[in-house]
């Protein structure tokens, strides 16, 4: 009710036309996932090491103590292995589960614990019905609890519960916990509790949290909301829209009738920055400014949360929050974020800040920053995603059985080819146990890199362009260059093999270097302008053009 999820994650959505709102319930945040990606050389006992540290500041040490440390690392390990990664999108209609039909487990009676959600006066909540957004880590989560004891999924709440809360507890007691409150860590110096208290902001109102980062990238460039920078990304909005129109149009998995519905699709969306109602956003909850008198930092974080997630939960207004169905849409995270059932897409202020930070006229070099994540958005639109939603915005799959076959085939040809790399990339192949990890990403590096390559060629003839980044070396083609652009696009810190397989292994990313190759040995103008060898790694014999 609090916003901590322990087993899974819950928030509520609206569904057209009824304007009925579904219970979402989704995989839970993983804290052994985050202690990976922070300390990737660390092994398990280390982590079983920060749990049994985190439990002794409410209980005294002893074996129970340090078995109970022991059956949260296992279960937690267990979970890790069940829940989807991270980075996964999520379809619109997903698998619709009656609440009356739920098992209930030994430690966990689900009736009773989606009771809770039924407020008195959210009357347009669904009564019976949930929505599952992994169905894969749900199915094997009923083993996973049966097999808990419930003094552990007890310890577990406490557990959570601490580390979610150590920004606003005692750094003197709590400051080792606080880089594992929260996801995206950001790359800019910044005080780690003050980072932290950023995401616990955006959890208990995510849509203010976005339009106030939103304001402070337009304090630092003005004139993005109607000035030149405004000016360059509609133009820039207009050439996207024409290429994934272009490519839509001959896409060859679907027919004449559903292209026809894609082109539709695309010239309808919406593209948006700043939240429509910015200004509104950022007044229309009690500040609660009183809530901190005489009281601690986490007694005031307290009364403002209960506060605000009781006007959540009662769903008087949904529309002041747009929770998000994933933690990867998040204000501080660089990506973009598609809305299949608003048919609308937004690339996070992060990202937009960077461009501007690079480049305050998006030259070519510098838009390819904000163009890929635009693109994969409007591709979104048009692909698996946004299969279930029409042109009309009406709920309904328009695409036939066949065309969801043919997609199917072109994205298995591509993550076959993934499964190859990774296995040549490591020497090893146990690292990719599940067959679709990732399949969505793979699919958009090679999806956006045509329409991509298109409007640079069209970017680079104009008297004005630029398309060279400091540093690069002059002897580089009008070709190549984009390519080494567009590779520079997914940079990362330098990492060990060893960290970058235990970030595979724990579904938290994939090595950008295997993304950058993979995507780029299966296009044909990559391995014209390059002149690649047939037969090597950069231009294998099979053959995976998604287009």
């Amino acid at each position: 009710m609090i916003g901590l999820s322990t087993v899974v994650r819950t928030t509520v959505r609206e569904r057209a036309p009824s304007n009925t709102v579904l219970l979402h319930v989704d995989a839970p945040p993983i804290l052994l996932r985050r202690f990976k990606g922070l300390f990737p050389e660390q092994d398990i006992k280390a982590y079983g090491n920060f749990v049994l540290k985190v439990l002794t500041l409410w209980r005294s040490g002893g074996k129970s103590i340090k078995s109970s440390a022991a059956d949260i690392t296992d279960m937690e390990e267990r979970m890790n292995v069940a829940a989807s990664h991270t980075l996964r999108k999520v379809p619109v209609l997903n698998v619709v589960q009656s609440i009356n039909k739920m098992e209930s487990l030994p430690h966990w009676d689900w009736k009773s614990y989606f009771r809770h959600f039924r407020y008195k006066d959210a009357f347009r909540l669904s009564k019976d019905k949930i929505v599952l957004l992994d169905r894969f880590y749900f199915d094997r989560l009923s083993t996973i609890l049966t097999q808990a004891q419930s003094h552990t999924l007890l310890n577990y709440v406490g557990y959570k519960l601490l580390v979610h809360l150590s920004p606003v507890l005692p750094p003197n007691k709590a400051a080792f916990m606080v880089p594992l409150s929260h996801e995206h860590h950001l790359t800019v110096d910044l005080p780690k509790r003050l980072e932290a208290c950023l995401h616990l902001l955006e959890g208990l109102y995510p849509l203010g949290t976005k339009s106030l980062v939103w304001s402070l990238v337009q304090s630092k460039a003005p004139d993005i909301i109607s000035g030149a920078a405004f000016e360059n990304l509609r133009r820039i909005e207009d050439f996207a829209r024409h290429e994934m129109k272009k490519a839509a149009s001959k896409a060859p998995w679907m027919s004449e009738e559903e292209a026809a519905r894609a082109i539709a699709k695309i010239e309808r969306m919406e593209v948006v920055l700043a939240p429509k109602d910015q200004d509104a956003a950022l007044h229309r909850l009690p500040s609660g400014a009183n809530v901190f008198e005489n009281s601690s930092l986490i007694e005031g974080y307290y009364s403002v949360l209960v506060s605000i997630r009781e006007m959540y939960w009662k769903m008087g207004d949904l529309s002041r929050f747009h929770q998000p169905l994933t933690p990867k849409e998040s204000a501080f995270r660089p990506g973009y974020f598609y809305e299949p059932d608003r048919n609308e897409v937004s690339v996070s202020p992060v990202t937009v800040a960077f461009v501007l930070g690079m480049s305050p006229r998006f030259d070519v070099a510098s838009a390819q920053f904000y163009l890929g994540e635009l693109l994969r958005g409007m591709f979104a639109a048009i692909s698996e995603q946004g299969s279930q939603v029409d042109e009309r915005g009406e709920f309904r799959n328009w695409w036939t059985s066949a065309t969801e076959v043919r997609f199917r085939e072109r994205a298995k040809c591509l993550q076959d080819l993934f499964a190859d790399s990774l296995k040549h990339y490591y020497g090893r192949d146990d690292l990719f146990p599940d067959k679709h990890l990732f399949q969505d990403e793979n699919i958009e590096d090679g999806a956006v890199l045509q329409p991509l390559y298109d409007i640079y060629l069209r970017l680079v003839d104009r008297p004005d362009s630029a398309a060279m980044i400091p540093g690069q070396a002059k002897s580089l083609t009008v070709a190549q260059l984009f390519f080494v652009n567009w590779a520079s696009t997914f940079c990362e810190p330098q990492q060990t093999e060893l960290q970058s397989r235990e970030r595979l292994r724990f579904k938290m990313a994939v090595p950008a270097r295997l993304r950058v190759n993979v995507a780029l040995s299966r296009f044909a103008p990559f391995k014209a302008a390059f002149n690649c060898t047939r037969h090597s790694e950069m231009n294998p014999d099979k053959e995976c053009s998604f287009w």
